[in-house]
């Protein structure tokens, strides 16, 4: 009985860490694969295409931070964006001439 008491924490504890870790590891690969690729850095301006949802069509914007999961852009308009790394490795990002 003990051991299938330890198996089945063992599986509660296996399923909570993969749920908890589901939606972090695409981001934190993408943090690797935009270091690895050095598209852009702090203070550059950028326009990025492809992106579906609400932010459909070329987003033009200049890098605040680039976090652990997301990078922040500032548009021209002044509004702060948080997009995820998994995002921005899935769309084209074009670094502009400043």
């Amino acid at each position: 009985f003990v051991d299938i008491l330890l198996v089945a924490i063992l599986i509660v504890i296996l399923i909570s860490l993969f749920l908890a870790l589901f939606d972090s590891l695409p981001n934190l690969f993408g943090r690797l694969s935009l270091a690895r690729r050095k598209l852009f850095k702090k203070g550059d301006t950028i326009a990025v295409s492809g992106m579906m949802g609400e932010m459909t069509g070329r987003l033009i914007a200049r890098v605040k931070k680039i976090g652990l999961f997301e990078t922040r852009l500032e548009t021209r308009a002044g509004d702060i964006l948080f997009i995820p790394h998994r995002v921005l490795v899935k769309v084209q990002v074009k670094k502009l001439k400043s």
